[in-house]
């Protein structure tokens, strides 16, 4: 008897984790891979990110024969439709590729690209892995950011998202680009001393500022690295550095106001939702949490604040089981 799987997959300016998943949403096989954000690389980038962790999923499943049911994939990046058929196509070439090169993996009957692959933003099956649903709001803090919004009836609201050079606030990236505006205007002597500059040349091993200068200018930090340095903001703030934890509340507070203004548009102001709150920065660093918590529970007291037990990945299954229950 072939076995039945769902594929789920969650991807972003980071990594990429796909997830094989039976018919009950228990995960059999899990691949990881890099960045699958399609505004940060190309259409073969992306669809060897993609390969890598589908194929890592399924590699190690001990079943005899098995079919592919049903395809979710949340992406960073692939809010518009153009990327979102872009996606599908890159994922359908995939599984047709994979299933030809491995004689157990089979489609379901009338496995199609555009009834059985599902191409949503990482903010949709984030929300899911929370709520359970596709109703409230997600808080995606991690080397990005963004606020994203659903009520019962399908509207949707973000705030944010708008890329590093617009609208990042409350990120990794944010956080790291402060970090290095601080030991900037502490070497002029614009600003106190801050602990961010010791702890990050060496992290970066720069023996100066005008050595970090020149290592920024040769354009080789990738925007990943940049909110990587989050981690060492958090460290100096663990040390008491006053600037360090000024930057980390900065961007808890930038959050907050982000999920005021969706929850405004979308009338969450005067009753209960869910409000998820994930990502590496939210989920890692305490203080930038703790100030988003308390900015919500004075502003939004009715908000049901749910930090996941599970991956944002998870949410992905979840709607790949649904959308085959439908069909």
């Amino acid at each position: 008897m072939m076995s039945k799987y769902v594929l789920g997959i969650d991807g972003g300016s980071t990594k990429t984790v796909c997830l094989l998943a039976d018919l009950h949403g228990v995960a059999y096989g899990r691949g990881e891979s890099g960045i699958s954000n399609p505004n940060y690389v190309n259409q073969e980038e992306l669809r060897e990110t993609l390969r890598r962790a589908t194929e890592g999923s399924i590699a190690s499943l001990n079943s005899s024969l098995f079919e592919i049911i049903g395809v979710c994939l949340g992406i960073a990046g692939a809010g518009s439709e153009e990327k979102q058929n872009l996606i599908r196509g890159v994922m359908w070439d995939i599984v047709t590729d994979l299933v030809a090169r491995y004689p157990s993996l089979g489609l379901c009957d009338g496995f199609e690209e555009h009834t059985h692959i599902q191409v949503h933003g990482d903010t949709v099956v984030a929300l899911v892995s929370g709520a359970g649903l596709r109703y409230g709001m997600v808080v995606i803090s991690g080397t990005g950011s963004i606020v994203y919004g659903e009520t019962s009836d399908g509207l949707t609201a973000f705030a944010g998202g708008w890329g590093h050079l617009l609208a990042n606030e409350g990120s990794g990236y944010q956080i790291g680009t402060h970090a290095l505006k601080a030991i900037v205007r502490a070497s002029d002597g614009r600003d106190v001393f801050t602990l961010l500059e010791p702890i990050i040349l060496e992290y970066w091993n720069c023996t100066s500022t005008k050595q970090l200068f020149l290592y920024m200018l040769s354009g080789d930090p990738t925007i990943a690295d940049i909110a990587d340095l989050s981690k060492m903001v958090d460290k100096a703030a663990k040390l008491d550095d006053h600037v360090a934890k000024d930057i980390l509340k900065r961007a808890g507070r930038e959050l907050a106001i982000g999920v005021k203004a969706v929850a405004t548009r979308l009338g969450f102001l005067n009753q209960e939702f869910p409000l998820v709150l994930t990502g590496g920065v939210l989920l890692n660093i305490e203080l930038v949490g703790a100030e988003l918590i308390s900015r919500i529970r004075c502003e939004l007291p009715m908000a049901q604040i749910i930090e996941p037990l599970v991956e944002p990945v998870q949410g992905a299954v979840i709607l790949a089981l649904e959308r085959r229950a439908l069909t």
